[in-house]
């Protein structure tokens, strides 16, 4: 008789809802890096802005991924 328990099976449908979010901001990010400086004046903003818009963004996102991290060290790896 056997006491090894059998590897769970990953559900992927528990990874469907980061993955949607994770694309959709990868949506954004290529808007604000690709198409914003090329067509600032489309969106009514100067070049400037831009590089002002472009920088705030990335100084959100390095605060938001060391909170996440922090996040994620405090709860743990869930299997």
């Amino acid at each position: 008789m056997s006491t090894a328990n059998p590897s769970p099976i990953a559900k992927p449908v528990g990874m469907a809802l980061p993955g949607l979010v994770i694309a959709v901001a990868m949506i954004g990010d290529t808007l604000l890096y690709a198409v914003l400086p090329l067509h600032h004046q489309d969106f009514g903003i100067s070049l400037a802005m831009v590089g002002v818009l472009l920088s705030l963004n990335r100084w959100i996102r390095l605060l938001a991924n060391s909170g996440v991290a922090a996040i994620g060290e405090r709860s743990g790896r869930t299997p």
